[in-house]
């Protein structure tokens, strides 16, 4: 051991509990690097002090084996037993090497416009980033670039590792990062029809990765997409979560999973139905007081108003009210607010007489639609729209008022 530091500062001893860095003359842990995230495992010294790594960085050119010592003491010099997490390394080796086979795939797929610009692989799932002009891939392109992958993983490739020079690397077809400096040497892995540029871990064998499964793809910024996949105990864990879900969904639906989507899509239009029904409901109920508002109207600038604040009102219930009081109004304006589930919506409308003196219910519906933190607009004689503030209803229908007098 050549140092322990704690808190960046360079320490003798640590006991119990104590968090630490510990530095060693050499190590088999491997540091975070190249997306790629660091070892876990233990330091075991001959007297039995257990120190436990959570995760392994470079400090400089030192690799510092971060963790907390569960039992100690350890003092600078002691020599150790260090031991990686097999299971940790394991699984991320696993999803490292499928970044490396989704590039191949990707650009078997897409073409060479595919370029890497980032990756992250951990031990339950890997980001891949690269830049495609082309946008979104379509659901038929991801079920080849998937296919793809797993036909690799089903071939079985023994992975072969050689250092060389770039020159000789870049001859032989090997894939580098755009922008990425290299030495004299770098080792290449080569995963059959996978050729590139990596100092990595890696499985010894495609044929461990088990599965393939893409479980987003998606922008992160301009011409540059991610995707985030899984392989592995990750993959098999999802696959068999994602089977369950599909069961229970299709006993609550009393459908077969092949029959899915097509009752979703009857339940969404039941819904819809449902909706407006309940929404005809809703204004037939609230026209059947139009009266009512139609005796409150109000006189302002020589118009009659009715400003009103209609609970438990959609839009469509406020279309049937409107339409009601208009009948009875002839002329004049009417502006509702209708409140439901939190959410208002508004509608003004105004008779063809005082359309033509001037009143226009669109430029009427602006004033009020940012009171309830909303938008909305129409022409001169009807306008509607909408927002999710409903104790601003009272003063949108107040800035009504003040711009009609």
């Amino acid at each position: 051991m050549k140092a322990i530091l704690r808190e960046g500062l360079p320490v003798e001893e640590i006991v119990d509990g104590d968090e630490a860095d510990v530095i060693l003359d050499r190590t088999p842990f491997y540091a975070e690097k190249g997306g790629q995230i660091g070892d876990r495992g233990v330091l075991l010294t001959r007297d039995g002090a257990v120190f436990e790594v959570t995760d392994t960085q470079f400090v400089g050119e030192a690799i510092a084996h971060h963790g907390i010592l569960r039992d100690g003491p350890i003092v600078a010099g002691d020599t150790v037993h260090a031991a990686v997490d097999p299971l940790w390394r394991q699984e991320i080796r696993r999803h490292h090497t499928s970044a490396h086979l989704l590039q191949r795939a990707l650009k078997d797929a897409l073409g060479d416009d595919v370029v890497q610009a980032g990756s992250w692989v951990g031990v339950d799932r890997m980001r891949f980033d690269f830049r495609y002009p082309a946008g979104s891939l379509s659901p038929s392109q991801k079920r080849d670039v998937t296919a793809r992958v797993n036909a690799m993983i089903r071939d079985d490739h023994h992975l072969v590792t050689a250092i060389m020079s770039p020159a000789e690397a870049a001859a032989s077809g090997a894939i580098s990062m755009a922008g990425e400096k290299y030495g004299d040497k770098v080792r290449v892995v080569q995963a059959g029809p996978s050729v590139e540029f990596c100092g990595g871990t890696h499985a010894i064998t495609t044929g461990e990765l088990g599965l393939f499964m893409i479980l987003s793809e998606s922008s992160i910024g301009s011409g540059i997409r991610r995707i985030e996949a899984i392989v592995s105990k990750a993959a098999e864990a999802h696959a068999l979560d994602q089977q369950e879900l599909v069961a229970s969904l299709s006993e609550s639906l009393s459908a077969k999973p092949a029959e899915l989507g097509e009752r979703v899509e009857r339940l969404q239009a039941d819904v819809r139905d449902l909706q407006k029904a309940l929404g005809e409901i809703k204004g037939r109920l609230a026209a059947a007081d139009a009266a009512t508002y139609a005796e409150r109207a109000e006189e302002i600038g020589g118009k009659r108003v009715v400003a009103a604040v209609v609970r438990e009102a959609n839009a469509e219930a406020l279309k049937h009210l409107s339409a009601a009081i208009r009948q009875r109004l002839q002329s004049g304006v009417v502006a509702l607010a209708g409140i439901d589930d939190g959410t208002v919506s508004l509608l003004v409308t105004a008779s063809d007489d005082l359309v033509k003196r001037g009143v226009h219910a669109g430029n009427l519906l602006k004033l009020a639609a940012p009171l309830v933190d909303g938008k909305g607009g129409g022409g001169p004689a009807q306008a509607q729209g909408g927002g999710k503030n409903a104790a601003g209803a009272d003063a949108a229908l107040a800035a009504i008022r003040s711009a009609l007098t």
